[in-house]
């Protein structure tokens, strides 16, 4: 508890302090810019996708893919040394902090092994002196600005002119190492405090499960049994029935059995029956897709129940003579319980509302046979069926799960007296709203300590948290262990390493027999031998080549000579020079590019072609999914498509943009980059 107040109380004092603003650090600090204090930017390549032989090698090749953790253990793709001696990639030693310029902006990570990287990620060599644990704390601190000074249309990027001249604060070596050991500490406390958190829904779902169990076996309530006497079911339950024979048809005046293979033990003042001996109605929605429109009466389906409510904000509508026509067989009304059917099945919710609506095929409608019947005593029971008994029996389908109506008429329910079940949803729901509590308590935490690591990097590199270490050890922050003193030595070391005449750049981190070098970072050798680093290397594939012609010519209007079009790109790419090799790779570029319908030619000048939304190929959608639907979250397939279509700045649909749509689902499906849930799509 010690340890949530200290950061809670450092949370507070530094709320304001995630800006990257670095005034008022210590005097003993200077403020100067990253480029001052590394040696060497390192970037990489992607070795040709046509020869999948350079991809099934044993050398880790490290993409955006694999920014996912703060210190990687491995690497998702791997490559031959045949793949780095004929690409632009480099292998960079374990150890070395490698930071994203294109997408993942912001993020940096460590590897425990030797890896090559490709074009997106540059490897951050710094002078000796500048703890890497220092150096990547504050690139972790500067996460959100760098993101912000990110440009781009489809992918963001960031030029490495930017990177350079980010305010990097330099503090004396000693005081490095101190400070990132307080945030080794402190920030393990977070960490620490985040997993106990994280671990409390889960705590809460098997409690929640707890309570239904105790609810429908009789444990809930055994001591209020022994108190009060109630009167016998089987009298509740006769005129349940007579009030049945009344609403239903001839055809289903005798209610179907309960499954006694269902049944486990109950008080002996309780009964089994079956879920449609207290329904007068047990049905599902109409199960054709109506027409929708902008407005009229409201159609809900799987997505529009949740957490025992029925929500009105995101549901579909139909027109009032679609209505007419579906309503008289299902009608949900005040008072009638509902439950998710196919996809998502099992959410409950009882209708609280007079707003008239329809139902579509995924959720069933469950009407009491008479006003003895407890429809809150009805929904616990279910959600205690769906929660513990296994269904998978009497689920069918593959790509959409779906709950058979007969499966649920034949529910066995544990009928209490009357009186014992309105205790028992009373308990019910004093016991979930205890958890309902909890978990809100929970999210706030959660909120407050997601706060605390920007919070507590920001006070670290306002040297806040080193005050008192710097009062004990004034030896350790003057003369030559001062920060000026390590400016000096960072440029120096940099001066030794220009060479003293110009040469032709060698191929990758590699030694005259091309075996792949695992010199420590900062050795002088190593770096010697890296190639020479251009702000952003040509991109090495189609898929590359197309995002940078798009960004690059994205605002551009005008039909473009060769070299104007050239000279677009590089500027585009930072570079300050263009080689011959170059120009002609752009050229080439460009031929492909008007093959595939992402620029035209026209009287020998360039321009960009306007697509229509099913031109682009999967691989480019895929991006587009990235940016248009958040991870983890469930949305409606038609909601997926026009957020897409909207990314991409097209204003209307199309029967063909559709079609499109519906095929890379498919593949996206297949690929495991979308999952679906009924008619909901999530991105994984």
């Amino acid at each position: 508890m010690a340890d949530v107040q200290n950061l809670q109380q450092l949370a507070y004092e530094a709320r304001n302090d995630s800006s990257g603003n670095l005034d008022g650090v210590p005097e003993t600090w200077l403020v100067t810019t990253l480029e001052d204090v590394l040696l060497r930017i390192v970037g990489g390549g992607t070795p040709s996708k046509g020869n999948p032989e350079f991809y099934s090698g044993k050398i880790p090749w490290m993409t955006v893919k694999d920014m996912n953790k703060h210190i990687l253990q491995d690497t998702v793709d791997h490559i031959s040394e045949e793949a780095v001696k004929n690409s632009s990639t480099n292998v960079i030693p374990a150890g070395t902090p490698i930071i994203a310029t294109r997408m993942s902006l912001g993020k940096i990570v460590v590897a425990n092994f030797d890896s090559a990287i490709n074009q997106d990620l540059k490897a951050l060599f710094a002078g000796k002196g500048v703890s890497k644990d220092f150096l990547m704390y504050w690139y972790r601190s500067c996460a959100a600005n760098i993101e912000a000074l990110g440009t781009g249309t489809t992918v963001k990027g960031i030029r490495l002119e930017v990177l350079k001249t980010l305010a990097f604060p330099l503090c004396p070596p000693a005081e490095q190492k101190a400070i990132a050991q307080k945030l080794d500490t402190l920030l393990a406390q977070v960490d620490n405090i985040k997993q106990r958190l994280d671990s409390i829904p889960a705590i809460l779902k098997t409690f929640r499960q707890s309570v239904l169990a105790a609810a429908v076996s009789g444990r809930l309530t055994e001591e209020w049994r022994e108190e009060n006497e109630c009167n016998e079911v089987d009298g509740d339950i006769k005129e349940i029935l007579e009030a049945r024979s009344k609403l239903v048809s001839k055809r289903t005046m005798i209610p179907e059995k309960h499954l006694e293979g269902d049944e486990y033990e109950i008080p002996t003042t309780w009964k089994w029956v079956s879920l449609d001996s207290l329904a007068s109605k047990i049905v599902d929605g109409v199960h054709h897709k109506p027409e929708y429109v902008d407005e009229g009466v409201p159609f809900m389906s799987v997505k529009d129940i949740n957490d025992g409510k029925l929500s009105f904000n995101h549901c579909k509508y139909i027109s009032e003579e679609t209505h007419k026509e579906i309503h008289p067989r299902c009608n949900p009304e005040k008072g009638d319980l509902l439950i998710t059917k196919s996809g998502t099945i099992g959410r409950t919710a009882i209708v609280d509302t007079d707003e008239i609506f329809d139902l579509f095929v995924s959720v069933a409608l469950i009407k009491p046979a008479s006003n003895k019947v407890n429809m809150n005593y009805i929904d616990i029971a279910l959600c205690q069926w769906v929660n513990s008994i296994d269904i998978s029996s009497r689920v069918v389908g593959t790509a959409i799960k779906n709950l058979h109506l007969r499966d649920m008429r034949v529910l066995a329910i544990p009928f209490a007296p009357i009186e014992e079940q309105t205790q028992i949803v009373q308990r019910v729901e004093e016991l979930f709203a205890f958890a309902d509590q909890i978990k809100q308590q929970v999210k706030n935490a959660q909120s407050r300590v997601n706060n605390l690591t920007q919070s507590i990097l920001a006070k670290a590199f306002r040297g806040e948290l080193t005050e008192q270490w710097r009062i004990d050890n004034p030896e350790l922050i003057t003369g030559e262990n001062s920060a000026e003193a390590l400016l000096k030595k960072i440029q120096q070391e940099r001066e030794k390493l220009k060479p003293a005449k110009k040469t032709r750049a060698k191929k990758a981190l590699t030694n005259k027999k091309d075996t792949p070098v695992t010199a420590d970072a900062t050795d002088v050798a190593a770096i010697q031998v890296q190639p020479k680093i251009v702000a952003t290397p040509l991109p090495e594939d189609d898929i590359e080549w197309a995002l940078t012609i798009r960004e690059a010519c994205g605002k551009n209007t005008s039909l473009l000579a060769q070299d104007e079009l050239s000279r677009l790109i590089a500027d585009h790419l930072g570079l300050k020079r263009l080689t011959e090799q170059r120009k002609e790779a752009i050229k080439k570029a460009a031929a492909k590019a008007c093959k595939t319908h992402l620029l035209y030619k026209e009287g020998g000048q360039y321009g960009l072609y306007q697509p229509r939304f099913a031109d682009y190929e999967n691989d480019s959608l895929d991006l587009v999914i990235q940016k248009a639907a958040r991870k983890g979250r469930w949305v409606e397939q038609e909601e997926l498509y026009r957020a897409c279509l909207n990314y991409l700045g097209f204003k209307r649909s199309s029967d063909l943009a559709m079609e499109r749509f519906k095929s890379y689902v498919n593949s996206a499906l297949r690929r495991k980059i979308l999952e679906r849930d009924g008619s909901l799509l999530k991105r994984v």
